[in-house]
């Protein structure tokens, strides 16, 4: 997927550089000219969009509106910012839905999913090209429905079992094979044989069979690139060509493959520099030149931010790290890569149902006790059996411990779920379910703000509470108090005497009530990341808005998403 998804973004978007202009006086379309050629620059690009967007909610344009957003998915994609491309993303696809955009669902849920699954998030990924796909087959669109199944299959491909995929590419080809081909559909059967190709040289690479690959990735550099040898496609297609003839032990021919990437779509981004540096690694390990294979697995951990969800993928370079530091007996180093190989088996088990971790927690047994008998024999350290069983009824004894306190804290959690959805169906109104009373307020005296004011305050207050303006992160005192035309000294006052609480605890309490019901009633908001509800909301982190979220409900938000959904 790291290869193929690069590859194939360049279907489904635009390339560009550079220019700036005055913007009152321009139409929409040469607005949208102005980012399509800027949208490498992504300060100049994200300046542009955000006139675009506000001079379309000014003229309430929804298409501009929509527009615009897709805009700004493009631009954080571009730009290699991929948690903030998702939540754009999904913004998108909230403004389409809200909106009832029907003629942009399918645009919108193909470039959701690509964002999301490059993100990591396949499995949410795999919704949105799964609505794509119906949407084209209810408009008869064959291309899209092809583009959205080649997706669905690069997913499915994770898993161990890839023969279904490449049956399905196979059966393609024959397929493919037997139309007559002519000038009016000459364009189309060609980009139908090459998604299949790249369908299967994926499948094939992932299942490691390497000669197939090789022979599916020469084919398409061969017969279908040989036009567009400057396309940004040919360098990912001859990192995965290197792959193969590493695998093949072809290592010549590997380095070759692997220099010969380096000469197409220049300049390299950060995430180019992760895929060569893993590839030369994974070819000086290969080669047992263990030293060198480090230094490239080390400049590539360097050269770009590895996300928690892209952790999932990072196996092969964590495991592949672990043996080279072994082999160079710094041990500690092998031990934390190897533990970190571990922890990806329980980031892989997210994005994948039917994976077998049993073998890899067999190897990472046996690999951690080979660490710890080669540091024994390093520090010269003598132990016996009475020792050994020490340690181990200690080990126990301390696993039965926290199985202990995790079953207590499970119960309890359990218990607090079931108090809340309690309060939650048992409120008329969403403001009724976390209702929290300050005992020392900022501001107690009232009754030096005439009556009338008072009454303004609060019917100010309602009226910010219907727009949700609480869920904006430039919500606070003196914005509010600005808004209903006060000053802050009333707006305490007023929410203290009405409330009973301070003006931080009424708006945590609006923003967590807000949080508690639209988790409940929305799966797609279920889905999003914590750091990105917390921005849903109006909390600039994930830790503020967990750290409210469990002061008033006694829950992390991750156990009450988890548990919400089985009775949403």
């Amino acid at each position: 997927m790291k290869y193929l998804l690069k590859l194939f973004f360049f279907f489904c978007l635009f390339q560009v550089t550079a220019q700036n202009d005055t913007l009152a006086k321009k139409s929409f379309k040469e607005i949208i000219g102005i980012i399509q050629t800027n949208v490498k620059d992504t300060t100049v690009a994200l300046n542009v969009t955000r006139y675009y967007s506000n001079r379309a909610n000014k003229e309430a344009n929804l298409k501009h509106q929509w527009g615009a957003l897709q805009s700004k998915v493009i631009i954080y994609n571009i730009a290699e910012d991929f948690p903030k491309a998702a939540v754009a993303a999904r913004k998108l696809i909230a403004f389409s839905e809200r909106n009832m955009l029907e003629q942009y669902y399918m645009d919108t849920y193909m470039l959701a999913g690509i964002v999301v699954m490059r993100e990591g998030a396949v499995k949410e990924a795999l919704v949105y090209f799964e609505k794509t796909k119906a949407i084209a087959y209810e408009k008869g669109n064959e291309d899209v429905k092809k583009q959205a199944q080649f997706f669905i299959n690069n997913i499915k491909s994770i898993g161990s079992d890839k023969s279904d995929v490449i049956a399905y590419y196979q059966n393609e080809l024959k397929q493919l094979n037997e139309i007559e081909v002519n000038t009016e559909n000459d364009s189309v059967v060609r980009q139908r044989f090459l998604m299949a190709k790249l369908g299967l040289s994926d499948a094939f690479l992932k299942n490691k069979v390497a000669d197939s690959a090789n022979f599916y990735i020469n084919d398409i550099l061969k017969n279908y690139l040989e036009k567009q040898k400057d396309s940004c496609m040919v360098k990912p297609l001859y990192m995965m060509l290197g792959e193969t003839e590493i695998l093949l032990n072809n290592f010549d021919a590997a380095a070759k493959s692997l220099d010969y990437s380096k000469n197409y779509c220049k300049p390299h981004t950060r995430f180019d520099s992760l895929l060569l540096g893993k590839a030369y690694g994974a070819l000086y390990y290969k080669q047992k030149k263990y030293e060198k294979a480090i230094t490239s697995f080390e400049q590539a951990l360097e050269a770009y931010e590895i996300s928690d969800k892209e952790e999932a993928y990072m196996d092969d370079l964590y495991k592949s790290l672990a043996i080279a530091y072994k082999e160079t007996n710094n041990l500690d180093k092998a031990s934390f890569y190897f533990e970190k190989y571990g922890n990806t088996m329980s980031e892989f088990a997210k994005v994948q149902d039917t994976i077998d971790t049993e073998f890899r927690k067999q190897e990472l047994a046996a690999f951690e006790a080979e660490i710890e008998q080669l540091r024994i024999e390093k520090e010269d350290s003598k132990s016996n059996l009475n020792y050994l069983l020490l340690g181990g009824s200690i080990v126990i004894l301390a696993l039965l411990f926290l199985l202990l306190k995790f079953y207590k804290t499970k119960k309890a959690n359990e218990v607090k779920f079931e108090a809340l959805l309690a309060k939650i169906n048992a409120a008329e109104a969403p403001k009724d379910i976390i209702d929290t009373k300050d005992e020392v307020l900022e501001e107690k005296n009232t009754l030096d703000i005439p009556v009338e004011t008072q009454q303004l305050i609060l019917d100010g207050l309602a009226k910010l509470e219907e727009k949700e303006y609480f869920l904006s992160q430039e919500c606070n005192s003196h914005n509010m108090a600005k808004k209903i035309g006060t000053n802050t000294s009333y707006l305490s006052k007023v929410i203290n005497a009405h409330f009973g609480k301070n003006f931080n605890t009424y708006i945590n309490d609006l923003r967590i009530n807000y949080a508690i019901v639209r988790l409940k009633n929305d799966v797609f908001f279920r889905a999003y990341s914590i750091q990105s509800i917390a921005e849903e909301i109006g909390y600039k982190s994930a830790d503020s808005f967990t750290k409210y979220f469990k002061k008033d409900t006694g829950l992390n938000p991750s156990f009450y998403i988890k548990n919400i959904k089985n009775v949403a």
